[in-house]
């Protein structure tokens, strides 16, 4: 490696989202949730939402390495986890709504997660 070709920043997902709300603070995100109307803001709103999440994970006692596993449709909040809890520190583990119950009971408890995130219309599946 050549000197002073090194990057000095670490590359972490909580730069990244920062970076993204500083220069695309405004940039549009538009999410069409399965059961819901279509949901739009922009990318700095998104960077505080997911900031939030990150908050309350700490208030749910999860520490950084703790896993949390979600079950979520592809959609906004789904997003915002995966920036929330990868930059918090801890492992996302995406849980696929698609899965057989057996199948999906045996990933999450394998998983070992300390809570469990999960869009409204799969509480039946939960």
């Amino acid at each position: 490696m050549l000197p002073g070709l090194m990057q000095t920043t670490p590359l972490q997902i909580s730069s990244i989202l920062r970076y993204a709300a500083a220069a695309h603070a405004r940039r549009p995100i538009v999410s069409q949730p399965i059961d819901e109307p279509l949901w739009r803001y922009d990318v700095a709103r998104f960077a505080g939402r997911c900031g939030q999440a990150a908050n309350a994970l700490k208030a749910l006692g999860v520490q950084p390495g703790d896993r949390v596993s979600s079950l979520a449709w592809n959609n906004h909040r789904h997003l915002e986890l995966f920036y929330a809890v990868t930059g918090y520190g801890a492992v996302l583990h995406t849980a696929n709504p698609r899965l057989f119950d057996e199948q999906l009971i045996y990933t999450i408890e394998r998983a070992e997660s300390v809570v469990l995130f999960f869009d409204r219309n799969l509480l039946e599946v939960v």
